[in-house]
């Protein structure tokens, strides 16, 4: 008679950030990308890149089967989880900083000023094509007794 199989406990964790649907199953999501832009995944074979969306109900089922000391976390879209990360006050701790030690032009501090902000909407905006609402995160660690992660509800 062969050995039960015994599921092992968990050691490590996985952060997943990608994008695709978060309470769906992802059906004709292929698409090429070519130089930032959408387009014919058969345009120029070889010089577009191919993309899908994340099935992440199935991580999270693969996850979940996978040891019984498992728990998950999201997805929750990715402007969501970077406010709740504390991305907004580090945002605002590195405009205060802006311009220190590059010089005393006020141009350079308002230009510094200027990216961090559009490189944090651009991380966290919510519009049809933002990657804030079109970006998820997905969390696997080890059983913690329902404590949720940072990012996640959970407390630093």
């Amino acid at each position: 008679m062969p050995a039960p199989i015994t599921k092992p406990a968990p050691s490590g964790a996985a952060l997943i950030i990608d994008y695709g649907p978060s309470d769906t199953i992802p059906i004709n999501s292929l698409r090429g990308i070519r130089a930032h832009k959408l387009t014919s995944p058969f345009e120029a074979p070889g010089e577009v890149d191919l993309s899908v969306d994340v099935d992440f109900g199935a991580i999270v089922e693969v996850a979940l089967g996978a040891s019984e000391k498992v728990e998950v976390h999201g997805p929750v879209e990715q402007g969501d989880w970077l406010e709740g990360m504390g991305g907004r006050e580090r945002l605002e701790a590195l405009v205060g900083k802006a311009g220190v030690g590059m010089g005393d032009g006020m141009v350079e501090k308002e230009e510094v000023v200027k990216r961090l902000k559009e490189g944090w909407e651009r991380l966290t905006g919510r519009g049809s094509d933002g990657m804030g609402r079109l970006y998820k995160v997905l969390a696997v660690v080890p059983e913690r007794g329902g404590k949720r992660p940072v990012g996640f509800g959970g407390d630093v």
